[in-house]
């Protein structure tokens, strides 16, 4: 046994050493330095709302324990580096603006990630009554669609495979695993709420009943609002304030120019999306989160938080080619092609909804 003694020395010395190098290489490089340009390519974040992100979350993070000895403001570079490049862990430790360990970064992310869910989940919160008009009139002018406060989708987010006894719930019907996300947006690329606690295997319909936004616009629907509606596509169950498309109308009918003008103003919430991968592509489905599905549900919550956050600062958009790339197709939607069924208690609304809709499609579409 004693022999392998020196071996095992040497080894210590040698990760010292490499620990050493490592904590020089991050003192000397660091990344606001760089030119605006490369920082924004790397980190998605201009200097100015990176630093004050890090100002924001540094108060909430640990401090002095032995695993962290790294400072908390590589942490969170590094954490948002990983976010913005979707590169594996290993390949953002070895970055010579970040350089932590593979066990440091996957420390900092749960950390970080957790932090922005506490500190800044504010940033993502439905309007208030008082908020439609402004946003009703944004999307008439837009779509010329009127009502609208929003828009619902789900996009798939792949993960690695999950333990076997909850395999089934996140093997979706395009062959892998994910989390299905859903996403209500308003105008600007703005997200009002996210849902990143169901499988793949889970149909937009049951995730969308489940959802609080579902319980809240049922609410203020009873409490007398019935001018107020998201649209969704055909995925989604009609309701009075969820208007989905008409099936299959005929060719220049008044459902017909509906469903045009419905599919043209659900392109806001596709763009969202694209937005949300492009800054963020440790999202895109070429990358896939390799953790645990409720480790990946944080990841997939503070980027949508930090999405919101850069909106609110005007943070430059990805180039055009990269939002572009990363819209979800709007003809392959999983769950276009199922008609979601009603549950007997919302039968009795199934009348309003679609009386709703047909008024919708008389007065403005005839």
């Amino acid at each position: 046994m004693a022999r392998f003694l020196p071996v095992l020395e040497h080894e210590r010395e040698e990760n010292n050493y490499l620990r050493r190098i490592k904590r020089r290489m991050r003192e000397e490089n660091d990344p606001f330095n760089l030119r605006d340009d490369r920082f924004m390519e790397l980190f998605r974040f201009n200097k100015a709302t990176m630093r004050e992100l890090i100002e924001l979350l540094e108060p909430h993070l640990i401090l002095g324990a032995r695993v962290h000895k790294t400072s908390k403001q590589h942490r969170i570079l590094a954490t948002i580096r990983f976010f913005a490049s979707g590169s594996y862990q290993r390949c953002v430790g070895q970055d010579c603006f970040v350089n932590l360990s593979q066990s440091q970064i996957s420390l900092a992310i749960t950390e970080v990630a957790a932090a922005i869910e506490n500190r800044l989940g504010d940033f993502i919160a439905f309007p208030n009554p008082e908020e439609y008009a402004a946003i009703k009139t944004t999307f008439m002018e837009r779509y010329n669609v009127p009502g609208v406060i929003g828009f619902v989708d789900g996009t798939h987010i792949a993960i690695t495979k999950p333990t076997l006894n909850i395999e089934h719930q996140y093997l979706n019907r395009k062959g892998f695993h994910s989390k299905n996300v859903q996403i209500v947006c308003g105008p600007n690329n703005k997200i009002f709420a996210i849902n990143a606690a169901h499988g793949g295997a889970t149909h937009d319909a049951f995730i969308w009943r489940q959802s609080n936004i579902a319980r809240i616009l049922e609410q203020r629907f009873t409490g007398g609002d019935r001018t107020s509606w998201l649209l969704g596509d055909s995925g989604y169950p009609l309701q009075p304030y969820v208007i989905t498309p008409v099936r299959n109308p005929a060719d220049g009918t008044p459902e017909h120019r509906f469903n045009i003008a419905h599919r043209r103003a659900r392109s806001c919430v596709e763009r969202c999306i694209g937005v949300l991968k492009a800054r963020f592509r440790c999202l895109i489905q070429e990358r896939v989160l390799k953790y645990a599905p409720v480790k990946a549900g944080s990841i997939i919550n503070a980027c949508a938080i930090l999405h919101n956050f850069m909106v609110a600062r005007n943070v430059p958009l990805p180039p055009e080619h990269e939002i572009l790339e990363h819209m979800d197709d709007p003809g392959d939607n999983d769950d276009d092609d199922l008609v979601p069924e009603q549950p007997p208690n919302e039968a009795r609304m199934i009348n309003v909804a679609l009386e709703t809709r047909a008024r919708l499609i008389r007065q403005h579409f005839n």
